[in-house]
This record gives C-alpha cells, sequence and structure tokens, in this order.
C-alpha cells in the first residue's frame, strides 16, 4: 500500500510539473519579466478605485530541498483560488526524496489544504504568509542497525512565499517549517507558475 502511494504521488507531482507548459499556453505568456502583472492573484484597482485582488485560479510547482535525510529533494504542486479580497485557499501536494539505506529509501508525501493572505509591499511583487494543514506519509530509513519506520500522521506547515509577477506568470520562493509530524525541518523551494 505504502508503494502504491508513494508511486501515486510521485506521479501526480511529475505530471503537474510537466502539465505546467501545456496550462501555460491557456494563460497570455509575457514578452519580459518587466511586463506588468495581469493574472489571478495580482493587484488592480476596481472602478471605486480601490486596490483589490483579481480573483481567479493559480498553479505553482515547485522544487527544492528540506535539507534532512528524510527530506531531501523535494517536489511540490499547488492549485488555488484567490478571492478579490486577497485571500488564498487551494490544495497542495509535496513529495521529498530521502537517503537510502540497503535498497529502501526514506521519503515523504503530504497532501492537503492551504490557505493565506496576499500582500503587495510593491505593484509587482507579493508575500503570502499561509498554513498547510493534511495528512503525512513518513517512511524513515537508518542503519546500524538497520530500521525502517512508516507513519502516518497530520502535517502542520507555516510558511511563506514571495512572488515576482509578470504578465500572468510569476517566479519566486516558499519556505514553510515543518512542524509536525516529526523530523521538524524548515523547507524552501523555488516556485513558479500562472495565474488565470
Amino acid at each position: 500500500m505504502r508503494i502504491l502511494h508513494a508511486r501515486v504521488s510521485i506521479a501526480l507531482a511529475t505530471g503537474a510539473v510537466f502539465a505546467l507548459p501545456a496550462v501555460a499556453r491557456a494563460a497570455e505568456l509575457p514578452n519580459s519579466i518587466n511586463t506588468p502583472p495581469s493574472g489571478a492573484g495580482t493587484e488592480q484597482v476596481n472602478t471605486a478605485g480601490h486596490v483589490v485582488a483579481r480573483p481567479g485560479i493559480e498553479s505553482t510547482v515547485g522544487i527544492g530541498s528540506g535539507f534532512t535525510d528524510t527530506y531531501g529533494l523535494g517536489l511540490s504542486g499547488r492549485v488555488g483560488y484567490t478571492t478579490k479580497d486577497a485571500i488564498y485557499v487551494g490544495g497542495a501536494v509535496q513529495y521529498f526524496f530521502g537517503r537510502s539505506v540497503n535498497d529502501t529509501s526514506s521519503h515523504a508525501t503530504f497532501v492537503g489544504g492551504e490557505g493565506g493572505y496576499k500582500f503587495f509591499p510593491v505593484h509587482q511583487v507579493e508575500v503570502r504568509p499561509y498554513v498547510f494543514v493534511g495528512p503525512a506519509f513518513i517512511t524513515q530509513v537508518s542503519d546500524n542497525p538497520f530500521t525502517k519506520i512508516s507513519t502516518t500522521d497530520l502535517a502542520v506547515q507555516p510558511g511563506v512565499i514571495g512572488m515576482y509577477h509578470f504578465g500572468d506568470a510569476f517566479i519566486g520562493a516558499d519556505a514553510h517549517a515543518m512542524v509536525t509530524p516529526s523530523p521538524n525541518t524548515l523547507a524552501v523551494l523555488a516556485s513558479g507558475g500562472f495565474g488565470f
């Protein structure tokens, strides 16, 4: 069951990474990094003259690390919706490849929901504090003596995202603390995506 779950998680994360170029064709591709932001989740001025967020769907992929034996190379994918009040809600999946011992690898899968709020210190830059909550499926291995421990638990990950928007696209970084379950660490991922 664990192997099937890991394979499905890897397939979903890999599919998200390779599907992004096709999804991007549905969004308007920017001509340069200086193109004014126009995608969902960016700032706009409404008819009353107030600055609000453009409502719509966003999709993001990321790659990075949790810098531990269990959370080595990490892949992530998220899809969410931003309201005109700059509230973000969505779903996310993360998969981390860990170290191997005796042909058995440490790994971790997180699947869950996210909620956050967007701030725009400058027009093209988004800062989004958020919280991820969902199930965690973690396998840890160690040597001397060889042990393998698999656990399922609730994951809570507060974090912050910083994105630079240009046209419908954005690039940036995601840093989040893996508060629960153990092992605890700080994960950092480079991210990019599109708003629709």
